[in-house]
Formats: structure tokens, sequence, C-alpha cells
């Protein structure tokens, strides 16, 4: 069905057809409807585990060819102007076409074996482009090093990817990005499509140049339910320590009998203050850090990421989302850009913030989809998120990435 405005840059389409390569055919051709051809055009993918990956980019190629470069990966849930679901067979396509930009990939594989040297080599791939503008960047990474079905799980992380990213480049571009997460359960792979390929265990980025760059927002929906605690032991992205104490104690004084945070790890949010240590509360300063299992014989937290260390000071968040808070969130970035030269909004939002997972009344994502208006949209799920907070890019937990497609002006 087809669900996007017609514009001549940008291109918007959903399916829910089980068939993969009908699918892929279905959503192809109502994006290309939408556009002006030309000879620089590329596509983000987001589709569910149900699907084919291989069958869903030959019906997608049976209407491109290979004139399109496509990029993209699994997904729990997608969401356009006025779709959003995460049940079943799930596909979206976002086609840009521009004559004035140019869109290249990157493929770094083997993550799982090292983070921070495959985030460097990243670096050295996109410097080697000799791009005539400052390029914007999207980074996805498949998000599992282990999958449950074989062992106990573990993540890929992407602290450390970013960290060895910076250590070539020197500083940030502008850049988004997402980890992969397409099984709540992690027992079906990831797979992440670049052109006409399905990669595992591996980065892949599209760098964006010339006549179209990318401006970023975050929303989280926390607020500290209390003071500053200190991490004083912690090895990789578990904590084993908080002010001196084993960590499931701490957090057992903290959050009471009320939750059953053990058999609901997502429950724990922490969050890392990167401004005014007892300033006015601003959102935008705190980058906030998820729980994703509880170690219950060392009373230990295991984290998402690996950047909580000993000496950190953090804050347990509490989740306040509001639907008034998204809708101004939004309209006072909107207030910061040329809205003459938007083109296309997209919106990497982490899957815990779904309302079957977060338990919140409403459907944070629809709220977004709302202010978003008329502009171009295309959402999709993830389990971890990337953007920059202050004046560092890092990953994320529980936050929603709003990224702005603009064109560029002069003055740029």
């Amino acid at each position: 069905m087809k669900t996007a405005i017609i514009s001549s840059t940008v291109g918007i389409s959903n399916s829910v057809e089980t068939d993969s390569y009908e699918a892929g055919k279905i959503i192809a051709q109502e994006a290309y409807d939408q556009v002006e051809p030309s000879e620089n055009m590329a596509a983000l993918v987001f589709a569910s585990i149900h699907y084919d990956t291989p069958k869903l980019i030959e019906g997608i190629q049976s209407v491109f060819g290979k004139k399109v470069q496509l990029f993209g990966c699994s997904t729990v849930g997608v969401m356009t102007r006025n779709h959003l679901a995460y049940q079943g067979h799930q596909v979206a396509i976002a086609l840009l076409s521009d004559p004035a930009s140019s869109f290249r990939l990157f493929l770094v594989p083997d993550v799982d074996k090292d983070e921070f040297k495959c985030g460097a080599k990243l670096a050295d791939q996109v410097m080697a482009g000799s791009f005539t503008t400052d390029p914007s960047l999207l980074i996805i990474y498949d998000s599992w090093k282990k999958k449950a079905a074989h062992e106990s799980p573990e993540l890929n992380l992407a602290t450390p990817i970013l960290e060895g990213f910076k250590s070539v480049y020197g500083r940030w571009p502008p850049l988004a990005g997402l980890g992969a997460w397409g099984d709540l359960v992690m027992l079906k792979p990831n797979h992440l499509i670049i052109n006409n390929a399905v990669v595992e265990q591996s980065i892949i980025a599209m760098a964006i140049s010339g006549n179209i760059k990318i401006d970023t927002m975050i929303l989280h929906g926390t607020r500290p339910a209390g003071g500053y605690h200190t991490i004083t032991k912690a090895e990789r992205n578990v904590i084993f320590e908080i002010d001196g104490q084993p960590a499931l104690d701490v957090l057992g004084k903290l959050m009471g009998d009320k939750i059953p945070w053990e058999q609901f790890p997502l429950f724990i949010t922490l969050g890392i203050n990167r401004g005014e240590k007892f300033g006015e509360f601003h959102e935008e300063d705190y980058a906030n850090r998820l729980c994703l299992a509880i170690d219950k014989e060392n009373k230990a937290l295991v984290m998402f990421e690996t950047d909580l260390r000993a000496g950190d000071e953090f804050q347990l968040m509490r989740r306040t989302i509001d639907k008034e808070y998204i809708g101004i969130a939004i309209e006072e970035k909107l207030a910061t850009l040329d809205v003459d030269r938007l083109l296309f909004a997209f919106y990497i939002d982490c899957m815990g913030r779904r309302c079957d997972l977060s338990s919140m009344p409403f459907e944070e994502g629809k709220e977004v989809q709302k202010a978003i208006g008329d502009i171009p949209f295309l959402g999709m799920y993830s389990g971890v998120e990337i953007a920059k907070v202050g004046n560092e890019v890092q990953a994320l937990d529980w936050t929603g990435v709003l990224c702005f497609f603009s064109e560029t002006s002069n003055e740029d």
C-alpha cells in the first residue's frame, strides 16, 4: 500500500505482503514512482526477520536493477507517515534520488573479533573516499556477537566502534547510526543489506555528500529519579559494584519490591549527565544506558555498552514520556532548520520504546508521526542508537534519534 506523499527527491513505501520477492517488488515500484530518477540513487531498506532477505532484494532489484544502492538491515518494526507496526511481515523503503549528491557504501567485516579495529578501518575507508564536501554518515552494525540459540548471548558494542573511528578520523562528521536487532529473543541472525549482499558480523555505512546533509536530534523521555551514584567496579559492559557495594544490592534499595526488576532488566535505565552536574535538567545533556541482563551470581548488571567505568557517576532514570513533550521538542528542532529545504525525516527508535515493551499508555512513534506532519518519513526500531550528545557522538539506549535530510544552502 502506498504511504508517502509525492516527492521528486524521496519516495517512501511499506508493505505487509508475505511473499518476500513480491514485497520487494511492491515497495520498490511504489517508491520509484514518486521520484525523478537520476544517476545518483540510494535506498534505505528495513525488514522484519519473517522475510527471506535475498528474495526481498531480488524483488527490489527487479524494479531498480543495479542502478540503486541498497542499504539497511533487519528490524522489529517500521513506520511511515501513516503506518506503524511491529507484528508479522513488515518492510519499508526510502528511495533517495539526487543528481547533485553522492551516495557511497562501505563494508567492514568481522566486527565480532575487534570492534575498535573495525571502527578504525571504517574511518580509513571513508577518509580514502576523497569527498568534495564533508560527508554525512549513517552507520549500521550487527548488534549480536553470539546469538541466544548457541550459548549465552553476547553483544557487539558500539562504544569501541566509535572510539576506533574517531582515533583515525580525528573529529566527528555529521553522523547517526544504529545497532541492528531483528529478533527480540536473539535466535534468528541479523541481516545487514549492502547492495545485493546480505552480511552478518559487520559494520556498514552510507556516506552522503554534495547536495544533502543530515541534522539529528535525540528524544529520551526520562528524568533523574534521585541523586548521583558512583560505579566503583566494572569490566567491559558489566557493572559489579556501585558506591562500593554489589550493584544488585544498590539497585534493590533504590527500586524496592514494586517492580520485579530481576525478571525485567530493561526497566533499569542509568543516565549519564554530560551537562552541568547540579544545574537545571536538560534532557539533551543525558546519555541513557539500558541494562541488558542480570548476573545474579555476581550481583552485577550486564549493560548494552562498555563506556560505564569505575569512577563514572550516574543517576537512576524514570521514564516520563508525554505526548506534548515529543511534539514540542520536534517543533523546536524544526525551528532551527530551513523547512523549505527539508527532504526527508528518518527515525531510529529504540525497540524498548514500543508500547508493548515499555508499558507506556500510548505509542511513542505515533506522536513522532504526528509531529513530522507532511515531511516524507521513515522509521524503524533498533537495539542501540548512535548520535551526538554535547560534543561527542556516542551510543545511546532507550532513545529515539530523529535525522533530518535537507538540501544544502550556499551558507552550509
